[in-house]
């Protein structure tokens, strides 16, 4: 009877863990979506360096390139630090699968990848601190490259 019970117990946990490992296999992680037109899954990386002056102090300035679907994508360069949206406490905007916020005194900019229609797109965007008479800004974005 004891053999019987042990066989159970690693049954069940056999079970158990085979769909702890379907769910987070079948998972989409942040940053990553699935493109309409080849139904393949899309990550994201995004790769920032601080920019450096010719005596190799480091600037205000951030360089940001994306990696997706086999490419590199150079992007360019942009005041303050620039940190991935996923992993921060920010939230993405509407159709934007991942993103970029570069941040300087009050304010900076926004890169993201939109999906439109099943293709997607980096867009480039514009956001502001505001202060006690003017909400924060977030908007404006505007496409500059179909991926």
């Amino acid at each position: 009877m004891e053999t019987k019970s042990l066989l159970g117990v690693l049954a069940v946990l056999l079970v158990v863990l085979a769909g702890i490992f379907y769910f987070v296999d079948m998972g989409t992680a942040p940053g990553e979506g699935m493109p309409m037109e080849t139904g393949k899954q899309v990550t994201y990386e995004w790769r920032m360096e601080g920019v450096t002056d010719a005596e190799g102090v480091r600037e205000a300035q951030t360089y940001v390139s994306l990696v997706t679907m086999g490419n590199e994508y150079r992007i360019g360069t942009f005041d303050g630090s620039c940190f991935v949206i996923e992993e921060s406490s920010w939230t993405l905007v509407e159709n934007e699968k991942s993103g970029v916020i570069c941040w300087w005194a009050g304010g900076g900019s926004e890169i993201g990848v939109f999906d439109e229609g099943g293709k997607l797109v980096l867009k480039q965007g514009s956001l502001e601190e505001g202060d006690a008479e003017t909400p924060g800004f977030r908007g404006d974005f505007q496409t500059f490259l179909e991926l």
